[in-house]
Order: C-alpha cells, then sequence, then structure tokens
C-alpha cells in the first residue's frame, strides 16, 4: 500500500488475467490488422480489455492511488487502470498487468500519454517529503540533479502539488490531530502522509 510519492512493490499478475486480457487483447490486434511493435495509428481507439482486471488492481494495491497516494473511495473515487507506458505508444504494452498503475481519474488525465513521470515501482525511498503545516509537496534536496529535475517535472506533471491535492493532504493530517481518525486509518487510506508524520516524529 505505497505509492508515487512513495515507493509501490509491483505485485503478482493474477492467475486469470492472461485468459481474460492477454490472449484476448492480442488476439485483437492480429485481427485489427495493427504492428504491436508501432504507435497506435491517430484516430484507432485500443480496445479496453484491461478494464476487466480493475478489481484485482484495486485488491492489490489497496485501493490506494498511485501517483496522489490517497484511498479511491468505492463509490465516490474514480479509480482507473493507467497506462505507465503509454498504450498508443506501446501497443505491446496495452494487455500487460506489469505496465498497469492503479490511478484516480484525475491523476489518469494528468499523467495521459506524457511520460516524463517517475514510475512508482522504480521510485527510490524518500524521494518527496511533505510539509504537514501546508499541505506542499517537497522534494529531497539530497537527491542528485538529475534525479531532482525528473522529481520536479512529476509533481508538475501530475499538478501533485496544486491547492487541491494540498487540501487533501491537510484533511488528512488535521483529521489525526483532531483525534477524529487513528494511526491505523491514517496509513490505510493515506499512507505519505502516514509515513512523513512518522519521519517528522509525529506519530
Amino acid at each position: 500500500k505505497r505509492l508515487v510519492v512513495i515507493p509501490v512493490k509491483s505485485k503478482p499478475e493474477p492467475s486469470s488475467f492472461d485468459a481474460q486480457v492477454r490472449q484476448k487483447g492480442l488476439r485483437w490486434i492480429e485481427e485489427s490488422g495493427l504492428d504491436s511493435t508501432q504507435p497506435v495509428p491517430v484516430g484507432k481507439k485500443v480496445k479496453p480489455l484491461w478494464q476487466v482486471c480493475l478489481p484485482e488492481l484495486l485488491e492489490a494495491y489497496g485501493r490506494i492511488c498511485a501517483y496522489v497516494c490517497i484511498y479511491i473511495e468505492e463509490v465516490t473515487g474514480s479509480a482507473t487502470v493507467e497506462h505507465f507506458v503509454p498504450k498508443s505508444r506501446r501497443l505491446d504494452l496495452a494487455y500487460e498487468w506489469s505496465n498497469y498503475r492503479l490511478v484516480c481519474g484525475a491523476m489518469n488525465g494528468s499523467k495521459s500519454n506524457f511520460e516524463d513521470v517517475l514510475d512508482p515501482f522504480t521510485l527510490k525511498k524518500s524521494t518527496f517529503q511533505l510539509n504537514l503545516v501546508s499541505g506542499a509537496i517537497l522534494v529531497n534536496t539530497k537527491l542528485a540533479t538529475l534525479s531532482k529535475t525528473k522529481a520536479l517535472e512529476t509533481v508538475s506533471r501530475l499538478k501533485l502539488d496544486s491547492p487541491k491535492c494540498r487540501r487533501l493532504r491537510l484533511r488528512y493530517f488535521n483529521k489525526y490531530i483532531q483525534n477524529q481518525i487513528d494511526a491505523g486509518y491514517l496509513q490505510e487510506h493515506a499512507p505519505f502522509v502516514y509515513l512523513e508524520m512518522k519521519r517528522q516524529k509525529l506519530l
């Protein structure tokens, strides 16, 4: 249950995935006459067979958005299967579990087909930190120049430091401070806030 702002451990492919998604996807590619080594032709829609595995993705990653690092509610949240490597550019990865990230709708829209975002699966610990007064995301000043640049690009692309994201993080922090939620709830629903509170010795 750890995400961008904190690293995510890749979860094993479900046993039903190959038959339900991969094989059907490969057949669709072949029947459509598409070359999986080439970008998808402009105007061509890729068949969204990956939607079938969204329940397994939610279960595997504890309903936590891989980018904003907050719990995706079952009714009011917008859970999506995000292709880390854009399916429009790598059709051969469109139906691969390893290329999927559990992401809320807002983050998926910001990520879109861009490739300048750090992968939560390979993210180094403590890349991002949190100002618990303002809710702002900070990039660790001890990072090497290249890593720092990529981290800043990720924050910018995903709008992780927007007023909405700041308010969302602070909401969980304040609820804990006001004894409205306990540490277990905080860890399950806002793991980045939880870990930053531990790092800053507030838990």
